[in-house]
């Protein structure tokens, strides 16, 4: 059994293909959400007959231990990590299970999006200390969960974006976020939407974090060099994986090397 850490469309794309392949799979995510997207990342694909293997899906959030049991019990004998860049805690926990276990651990990273135009910081407290020495309006757009990294600014120069989902609102309804200043929408957006939301809103600086080509950041930064934007970019953390690649085929490759030698 492969077991598929989720949450991002590479990953969906990855159980699809592994499971054409026959391979059984695992796959975990924390929401609901990511639930229905890998099983409609299922549905969507013709496969050639009936498959005998298993895809069994997780929506939970799962601590060291409890990933553990859930290896043993459904004896993963590969886990292919395509966590988000910013979960550490996940990746860190999966990295020691597999060693603890002896399972081969592959992780797919995307590729950075740091560029000369955006100033890089390392934490949330960098920028925050940076915007409060400044004026002018503030787009987060970093998801909801650090949102209460920025209390201290005053909250009529604060927009955020963040997905539309009744947790993400309840979340910016609690770090005290204007109402009127959530924009709820559902990624992608392209740089043309971008560049209207920050003329709207006339917004002076982005903040956003180094998610890589498939968090949109691309288009982000170019909408923010048209529109005179500053962008102000959170560093990936820093962690030492085992095995790593930014190619999806290398990935597929090292599954079947790694299971069939």
């Amino acid at each position: 059994m492969i077991w598929i850490i989720s949450g991002t469309k590479k990953a969906r794309d990855c159980a699809a293909q592994l499971y054409e392949r026959g391979y059984s799979l695992i796959a975990t995510t924390t929401t609901d959400h990511g639930k229905k997207l890998l099983e409609e990342s299922l549905s969507i694909h013709s496969f050639s007959d009936m498959k005998k293997s298993q895809f069994i899906v997780h929506n939970e959030i799962l601590d060291q231990k409890a990933m553990s049991k859930m290896c043993e019990k459904n004896f993963v004998n590969l886990i292919l990590d395509f966590s988000h860049p910013f979960s550490v805690e996940v990746s860190k926990n999966a990295i020691d299970i597999s060693e603890k276990l002896n399972i081969p651990y592959v992780r797919y990273e995307r590729e950075s999006s740091i560029c000369n135009s955006a100033q890089l910081f390392e934490n949330y407290h960098e920028i925050v200390s940076y915007l409060n020495e400044k004026d002018g309006n503030i787009l987060l757009a970093i998801g909801s969960n650090n949102i209460h990294e920025f209390s201290s600014i005053h909250k009529e120069r604060l927009f955020v974006r963040v997905v539309p989902f009744v947790k993400s609102l309840e979340t910016c309804k609690e770090a005290g976020i204007l109402t009127q200043n959530i924009i709820a929408m559902q990624f992608p957006f392209s740089v043309e939407f971008n560049e209207v939301l920050c003329k709207e809103l006339n917004i002076k600086y982005m903040v956003t974090k180094d998610s890589g080509q498939e968090g949109g950041v691309e288009e982000k930064i170019k909408a923010a060099a048209n529109t005179g934007v500053e962008v102000l970019m959170l560093k990936r953390p820093s962690i030492e994986y085992p095995e790593v690649y930014n190619s999806m085929d290398i990935v597929l490759e090292r599954v079947e090397e790694l299971l069939h030698g």
